[in-house]
């Protein structure tokens, strides 16, 4: 499976709800996507995700099952292609 990053605006949510979405993405992922971690910003409103999944268009399909869109410039799913640690560099 592929990784990718995906960035989300959740300014209106509250720290549960954020809570709550991430764990409905873990108990959601399944052959075709797999939820890794997430980054989020209360104050500035946004989020950072990471998954493994088949292609871009599973990830977002899955995403918007999920009744997560992907909406405007502001939001946006990245494919990693070129990945380098800390450690490695």
């Amino acid at each position: 499976m592929t990784k990718f990053i995906s960035v989300h605006v959740v300014a209106c949510l509250t720290r549960q709800a954020i809570t709550d979405l991430i764990r409905r993405f873990q108990g959601a992922s399944d052959a075709r996507v797999a939820y890794r971690h997430s980054w989020c910003d209360t104050v500035a409103g946004r989020m950072i995700c990471a998954w493994e999944a088949r292609d871009r268009d599973s990830l977002i399909h899955w995403l918007e099952e999920q009744n997560v869109r992907i909406r405007g410039e502001s939001e946006w799913v990245m494919q990693v292609q070129f990945e380098v640690a800390a450690d490695q560099a």
